[in-house]
């Protein structure tokens, strides 16, 4: 079994404040993570041109390519490129065929087929969240704009986004298109419910090990975050339905059970609308919990102005509804799934879970500004003869530029010993070196002469 594929690797987002804009090289940047198959920037003039890559497994069931023996093998197409319109606006196109990259499972009498899909979009377009374009106050209310099957339909994107459509067709429940090029499908099955957690008796969806599977007309799709996302290993992912496994047994879980510190806060798909859909970490790597809106977006949680949708192990999974929305009180979820969380009641503002960074200038904050002026209140009056040699108790400032020729004997192994007795920065800088005379000074946590 072997699958060839373009590999982007899936960086973690630089640190905060560091994110996401809107430049052409910011749209650029996103285009590279995807697992294209076309070798430019430049936007193929059809799919069925376009350059693509084979991909072979073992006993997949239903073949879509050509068969040999128990081996299918088929040609996986994706192109996403970045342009300047006229005015000035950054596009992101997406062009693909629908195909996956990796090993997928069905019943031999599934349907599975080759679907272009085509499109452009202002890439990260400006976002108010102060005037959201879905706002759900009552139990009604939130069930239309969440669990309507079509609620991912084109005519519900923003005017302002700029979304045109170059495919024949319509996918009325396409929500956005993952890295690997396969379609990430709204989460409400034809039943009107969460295909994995429904609120009524009806059969959860069956779907293979990378979560998913193909709709009634043969178009492959996730419903979920799937791991395959995450992780490109053939064999662990083999043409295995997820009833087979043991670890696939709860689907949410298992969703995210391939994301690891280098890939938390990674690119995993775009949205119809041109926002980003990334892993549900922010580039810190605090988890995003019940901080998202009822879309499963956010404005500004990673300090950088954009909206983002968070791939979450939670309904709606990907994309709820596009043009943002607000974040309804009183305990409210959508009733069309048995996953859901709460959503919070005020906006959090960026960053909101950022650990404080710890260095080691943190614990001496203050005692800098007193230098060593302080040290030397006892050094004698001006009688500079003084033989007496009881310098031990008070540290040796060694009076002003004089040097009394008797007082070295006993003093300096009790007073050499001085410095090192001293566990805190405030009062080793207010004790001197009895060899020098200098003050004591305080380096790698402890004080040394």
């Amino acid at each position: 079994m072997q699958a060839i594929r373009a590999t982007a690797s899936m960086m973690l987002i630089p640190m905060m404040c560091s994110g996401m804009g809107r430049t052409l090289e910011d749209c650029r940047s996103v285009a590279g993570q995807f697992r294209n198959t076309c070798g430019s920037d430049v936007a193929s003039s059809s799919i069925a041109t376009m350059t693509g890559e084979a991909t072979s497994c073992d006993n997949v069931g239903y073949c879509v390519g050509s068969k040999s023996g128990s081996t299918c093998t088929w040609t996986r197409k994706l192109c996403v490129t970045c342009s300047l319109d006229v005015d000035g606006d950054v596009k992101i196109r997406v062009q693909s065929n629908g195909l996956p990259g990796n090993c997928y499972s069905i019943p031999e009498s599934v349907l599975m087929t080759e679907t272009e899909i085509d499109f452009e979009v202002n890439f990260n377009s400006e976002y108010d969240p102060q005037d959201p374009q879905n706002v759900a106050t009552t139990q009604s209310e939130l069930d239309e704009v969440i669990c309507d099957i079509r609620a991912s339909r084109d005519q519900l994107i923003p005017s302002s986004n700029g979304y045109q459509k170059h495919s024949s067709g319509s996918i009325e429940t396409l929500a956005g298109i993952a890295i690997d090029g396969v379609a990430m499908l709204n989460a409400i099955s034809a039943e009107g419910v969460d295909p994995f957690f429904p609120t009524i008796d009806v059969e959860v969806e069956k779907v293979d090990l990378c979560l998913g599977h193909p709709e009634v007309e043969g178009l492959y799709h996730y419903h979920i975050v799937s791991p395959c996302l995450f992780d490109d290993d053939d064999v662990k992912y083999a043409a295995n339905p997820c009833a087979t496994s043991s670890s696939c047994s709860d689907f949410a879980e298992y969703s995210l059970s391939a994301v690891n510190d280098g890939n938390k806060n990674s690119v995993i798909g775009i949205a119809k609308d041109g926002h980003v859909v990334k892993a549900p970490y922010l580039p810190s790597g605090a988890a995003i919990s019940n901080e998202l809106d009822i879309c499963n977006g956010a404005h500004n949680l990673e300090c950088d102005g954009s909206y983002i949708y968070y791939a979450t192990s939670t309904f709606p999974y990907f994309v709820g509804c596009f043009g943002g929305g607000n974040f309804p009180s009183g305990g409210l979820v959508p009733s069309c799934s048995d996953n859901t969380k709460q959503y919070q009641e005020s906006f959090p503002q960026c960053g909101y879970k950022t650990p404080e960074p710890v260095t080691e200038s943190t614990p001496e904050p203050t005692p800098e500004t007193t230098p060593e002026t302080t040290p030397e209140p006892t050094p004698e009056p001006t009688s500079e003869p003084a033989p007496t040699p009881e310098p031990t108790p008070e540290p040796t400032p060694e009076p002003t530029s004089e040097p009394a020729p008797t007082p070295k004997p006993t003093p300096e192994p009790q007073q050499s010993a001085d410095c090192f007795t001293h566990n805190t920065r405030r009062s080793c800088r207010t004790s001197t070196c009895p060899e020098t005379g200098n003050a004591c000074v305080w380096k790698r946590r402890s004080c040394r002469c």
